[in-house]
């Protein structure tokens, strides 16, 4: 029998048969793992607690032929202001949503999972803030993809490669990364993007969170930001998340 340890964020729960569930992990040693705990769905199952959605958790598996097992769950981190707060658990989906979506099983990737976990830590002690959780999600959305490398070209044009001046250029979703107008005719349907939202992008892309929550922003920047750092992603995806669409109706809710 072989038996492997490892730290994971639960990303994915599927319930199969009578009392299994298939569950998603994302680990610091073995990157994304799917594995069967059985029976976990039983009143008196000594897994359930540690396995519930989002936690950071100390796992042991059993390696099987077609599908590993979990035998072993410990609770490290349980993130249980996610849980209990409808917004930031539609963002949580999100994040997970795309981590599930964008990578492979077992393909480990050390800093990917740092940032998974330090994404968590930071919406789990988020102030109710739409603008906030907004920043948080864009800048885990472009750190996520530049390190799986999507990274968008925001210092020179994409097309000729000239430095990206302080003025009015395009961000092309398609290409990936801003063009300036001399050759905005490669792709007409590129958005209009202004000096500040390029900033915000690269700090987002290079420094992250923690420079940008101690920025005050404008909310017709933060929208702006938004609308590019979606388009990229759905552009990479080629379709809408469901987590989006989720958020979206709790949005509509909250009008």
């Amino acid at each position: 029998m072989s038996f492997y340890k490892g730290e994971g964020i639960i990303l994915k729960r599927v319930n199969v048969g009578e009392a299994d569930r298939i569950i998603t992990f994302y680990t610091k040693n073995n990157g994304k793992i799917k594995a069967k705990a059985r029976g976990v769905r039983k009143p008196l199952s000594k897994l359930a607690g540690s396995l519930e959605l989002f936690n950071y958790d100390q796992l042991i598996f059993f390696q099987g032929k077609n599908i590993d097992r979990v035998t072993s769950a410990e609770v490290i981190l349980s993130f249980k202001r996610i849980r209990g707060n409808l917004e930031k658990m539609s963002a949580a989906y999100l994040i997970s949503e795309l981590v599930d979506k964008l990578t492979e099983v077992k393909d480990k990737n050390y800093r990917l999972f740092n940032l998974l976990v330090d994404t968590f830590k930071e919406l789990d002690g988020l102030v109710s803030s739409e603008s906030q959780m907004t920043l948080l999600l864009d800048t885990f959305k472009i750190q996520l993809v530049s390190l799986l490398g999507y990274s968008p070209q925001l210092y020179e044009c994409i097309q000729c490669e000239r430095k990206i001046e302080p003025k009015i250029n395009y961000f092309s979703a398609k290409l990936g990364g801003i063009l300036c107008p001399r050759c905005l005719q490669y792709d007409k349907k590129a958005q209009k993007i202004g000096p500040n939202p390029i900033k915000v992008l690269r700090i987002m892309q290079n420094q992250g969170f923690e420079k940008i929550k101690k920025l005050k922003l404008k909310s017709d920047l933060i929208y702006q930001v938004n609308s590019i750092t979606k388009s990229f992603l759905e552009s990479i995806l080629e379709k809408e998340l469901k987590s989006e669409r989720f958020m979206k109706e709790i949005e509509k809710r909250k009008e």
